[in-house]
């Protein structure tokens, strides 16, 4: 349709408004009496091209939105908890608290003790020491702060009791850590196999899905896609660990010691400014960012 009604039924044509029978008017003739005819302005200047600063952004041009931490409760806004006051294997601690009480209720006092004592291999045992291993990784990332670097502990994900051991955020990026206390064992990698005495682990399959998993969580945040990868520390303790690395995985994953976490991180090469750290961090402490 355009506009108009059939000619001749005594309508108003709503795009001029005459009559739809009546002929159209020239600007070239007088106007008829008592009728106004409106000429159209005349044109203006022509518009200048936009600055480069006021055109609009690409995505590669814009920056990331900053967030101000807040625990929601603000209208419109869905409340979260403060991850940043997580302490190192706060999570894996905990777990082995339970592990430990269902000892007790398993046997008497004497004998969860006697366990503990003897250093069973038991559920409580395998949290405990992860939980240890977890401290001193953070103890040494805590380092790392005055270098630029910022890290988040023991953040859980998704609705199944995961959790990341750390989250750095820094000048080369982001890096997902998990802590492996092999204290006093022989540790072989090669690509995206990992041995501990000869025994297999999934380590660097399991490092390359975390680190995917926080990408995208992290994406869905800040509208763009940080750096992120995915670092296994093996924890070597006053022990002798014996940790062979004869190939680096090539998915995205590292491998390395804890005696060697520090100097592998200072030599990394800068790709992040302060606006994006702090972007990244902002997000990453926030509970909604991984349980949705």
């Amino acid at each position: 349709m355009d506009g108009r009604t059939p000619a001749g039924d005594g309508s108003v044509d709503r795009s001029s408004g005459q009559p739809a029978d009546a002929a159209p008017h020239s600007l070239d003739a007088p106007p008829p009496a008592g009728r106004r005819v409106e000429l159209p302005p005349p044109p203006g200047p022509p518009r200048k091209p936009p600055r480069p600063s006021d055109a609009p952004r690409t995505q590669e041009q814009h920056r990331p939105v900053k967030f101000a931490p807040q625990f929601a409760t603000e209208s419109g806004t869905e409340p979260w908890v403060d991850l940043a006051d997580n302490r190192p294997g706060e999570g894996t601690r905990h777990q082995a608290q339970v592990e430990r009480e269902a000892l007790s209720r398993r046997f008497t006092t004497v004998g969860a003790w006697t366990l503990r004592v003897l250093d069973a291999r038991t559920e409580e045992r395998a949290w405990r020491v992860g939980a240890d291993a977890e401290e001193a990784i953070g103890k040494l990332l805590a380092k790392l702060a005055k270098r630029g670097y910022r890290a988040i502990h023991s953040i859980p994900v998704g609705q199944r009791g995961s959790d990341i051991d750390h989250l750095l955020i820094g000048p080369s990026g982001v890096y997902t850590i998990n802590t492996k206390n092999h204290q006093g064992a022989s540790v072989w990698v090669a690509g995206t196999t990992v041995k501990v005495n000869g025994h297999s682990h999934p380590y660097v399959r399991n490092s390359a899905f975390e680190a995917r998993r926080v990408r995208r969580a992290l994406s869905v945040q800040l509208g763009w896609e940080p750096p992120v990868l995915g670092v296994v520390a093996i924890l070597t303790g006053t022990s002798p660990t014996k940790l062979t690395v004869k190939r680096q995985p090539d998915c995205g994953v590292v491998i390395v010691g804890r005696s060697d976490l520090k100097r592998w991180l200072r030599r990394r090469k800068a790709i992040m400014d302060t606006d994006e750290i702090a972007d990244i961090f902002q997000v990453a402490r926030r509970s909604t960012t991984w349980t949705p």
